[in-house]
């Protein structure tokens, strides 16, 4: 009787352990949402520290976003990335569509021609649910 018992004790234990598990829910992308009825440029940058927000020194890696459409940035776990809390990680700038046609990059930098520029860190993301809206 005592060996029925163990294994009846034995995959209760295991069955109530396994339904109570559940694996932690993380972020894997962080999206930037245009909800302007213009056509706005985003630059995404990591940052060294809390106050490197200059611009990167070429535009190379401006992407382009309609009017209502989004963009992600992905990451293995947002969570992580971000997670220290008071440390901007990122940054995210929006520019006109106009300016970054119109104007060059030197000029752009030299004037910080910047719409809006998100400083990331986690409470930011939480705040937002991990979805930055623009304007």
């Amino acid at each position: 009787m005592k060996p029925k018992y163990f294994l009846i004790s034995l995959l209760s234990i295991f069955v109530l352990l396994s339904s109570c598990y559940q694996e932690p829910y993380y972020h894997t992308q962080v999206f930037l949402v245009n909800n302007s009825s213009d056509t706005i440029f985003c630059n995404y940058k990591t940052m060294k520290n809390n106050s490197d927000t200059l611009l990167p020194d070429n535009s190379k890696q401006n992407e382009i976003i309609l009017p209502s459409k989004k963009v992600s940035y992905s990451y293995f776990c947002a969570e992580q990335a971000f997670g220290n809390v008071g440390k901007k990680s990122a940054m995210i700038t929006v520019f006109d569509d106009e300016v970054i046609r119109n104007i060059s990059w030197d000029t752009i930098k030299k004037y910080d021609l910047v719409e809006k520029r998100y400083l990331l860190d986690i409470d930011l993301l939480e705040q937002n649910d991990y979805v930055l809206t623009y304007p």
